[in-house]
């Protein structure tokens, strides 16, 4: 399973974990630490949260809870988040719930940061919120485009399997 956020050309997402540093971004109140055990689900597909997590260490899967037609459930590994990625963090953006649920494979160290506290520090402070958004949109413009091309796959597979394919 291939990760699913590795940072653009490698690097990895260090104005977010800078920002975790800044003196005026203090722990408590921005942002908390988390110590997850191994099979904990950390996010649960179809809840909200105003939380986005940074992982310090450990493993993350990202899972989907899909229903097969004789309605046997499945949850398939989507990716996998290591240290150094981030999760969550379309809370940022919008209020919907989470898409897929993600379960700590390891133990897993996080930085919990709230979504909310977190855009108010960014409005204030351009200077720094401007390059960590750039990066997180980058990261999100990787996922996006290899959805894209997973999606695309496995349609084509859908077509071909059923012969549909055939008649286009």
């Amino acid at each position: 399973m291939e990760p699913a956020n590795p940072p653009p050309d490698g690097a990895q997402l260090d104005k977010l974990f800078e920002l975790v540093e800044h003196p005026d971004f203090n722990e408590g109140e921005y942002w908390v630490k988390q110590d997850i055990t191994a099979n904990t689900v950390v996010i649960k597909k179809g809840e909200r949260s105003e939380q986005l997590f940074l992982v310090r260490s450990g493993r993350l899967s990202v899972q989907d809870d899909l229903e097969l037609a004789d309605q046997r459930r499945i949850k398939p590994g989507l990716a996998e988040i290591g240290e150094g990625g981030i999760f969550g963090e379309l809370a940022l953006f919008d209020q919907e719930p989470h898409s897929c649920s993600v379960v700590a494979l390891t133990n897993v160290e996080l930085i919990a940061i709230d979504a909310v506290k977190l855009l108010q520090f960014l409005s204030s402070n351009s200077e720094i919120g401007y390059p960590i958004l750039f990066q997180m949109m980058q990261q999100l413009a990787g996922r996006f485009r290899k959805t894209s091309k997973r999606t695309a796959a496995l349609f084509a597979w859908g077509l071909k399997a059923h012969g549909i394919e055939n008649h286009l």
